[in-house]
């Protein structure tokens, strides 16, 4: 990432949270407006339907220095595994999985990156900073994670996969943490990414920071001012939905348990049925109206689901 005038330091936060950024304590105040951060993501993948939209052209995650043909290699590779393991999941699963295919992608290619001796994999060794709240899942999810590990390292081996129950906690910990990427043309699902150090900020229903895209380039503004030592924090949510169905998406989609769901959503807001209703119409216009023609550059804070 790229952090301006050294605004952010990473910190731990508390134990329900665990680490998460603040503002630098011996820094000035951000204030509102301030662009604290901008990133890239360290892995991240397209939506399949997105596939031909230049836009949403994402590249492999592959060692500096590498030849053309090495990356080539590797982008083939990385596109079979992840055929197969998709088809196969499809298979052996009856319940819908779709939601998990993206993330199961991204961790096959973090594997082959690891296997293949990138020069840069501490970065792999630093996703593992990032909160799965694996010990908090309820055993049908880790079951379930455990059973896609288990598919994942006998179609690419043991030899990039050694260990299943690594794999079944970081395609937990991708899960909770991968961000879903909206297109600036019509706000659809580009596709997501892990950004290594943006994956740290944790949620607020009042948050002080906003995360906007463009393509899939991250920026981190402020939108209050920020104190030296404060915790910076996101909304996760920017579907609007009332104030039960947010602290269910906080345990479904990001693994928070019921009493910090409803703690974190006690002061949030509560859309009702009708502002449900013009917001959905208001998107449906935007859409409508977009075509493939950019729209204005909107700010759309983090969603893990589009």
């Amino acid at each position: 990432g790229w952090v301006f005038k050294g605004w952010v330091e990473k910190d731990f936060i508390n134990s329900a949270k665990g680490r998460g950024l603040i503002l630098n304590r011996k820094g000035c105040t951000a204030k509102k407006g301030t662009v604290l951060m901008q990133c890239d993501p360290y892995v991240a993948v397209q939506d399949q339907e997105q596939e031909d939209n230049p836009e949403s052209q994402v590249s492999l995650p592959v060692p500096e220095g590498w030849s053309s043909v090495q990356v080539k290699h590797f982008a083939s590779l990385t596109y079979q595994l992840e055929s197969a393991i998709i088809e196969r999941a499809r298979k052996k699963q009856k319940k819908d999985i779709t939601s998990l295919f993206l993330t199961m992608r991204m961790l096959v290619r973090l594997l082959i990156y690891r296997f293949l001796g990138a020069k840069d994999s501490g970065k792999f060794i630093s996703l593992k900073d990032l909160h799965s709240h694996w010990y908090d899942l309820p055993y049908e999810r880790v079951s379930f994670y455990a059973q896609m590990a288990t598919l994942i390292k006998e179609i690419v081996g043991s030899t990039i996969c050694p260990d299943t129950k690594e794999c079944a906690m970081l395609l937990g910990m991708l899960q909770c943490n991968a961000l879903s990427v909206p297109s600036t043309v019509d706000l659809s699902p580009m596709g997501m990414g892990v950004y290594l150090d943006l994956c740290l900020i944790n949620h607020d229903a009042n948050p002080n920071a906003l995360v906007v895209f463009h393509n899939w380039t991250a920026t981190l503004t402020a939108i209050r001012d920020i104190q030296p030592g404060e915790e910076i924090t996101i909304d996760y949510i920017t579907s609007p939905l009332t104030r039960a169905e947010r602290c269910k998406t906080l345990e479904s989609e990001f693994f928070l348990n019921r009493t910090d769901a409803i703690e974190a959503e006690k002061d949030g807001p509560n859309a009702s049925e009708e502002d449900i209703k013009q917001l959905h119409k208001m998107e449906a216009d935007i859409r409508k109206k977009s075509g493939r023609h950019e729209l204005p550059y909107l700010e759309l804070k983090c969603t893990k689901r589009g």
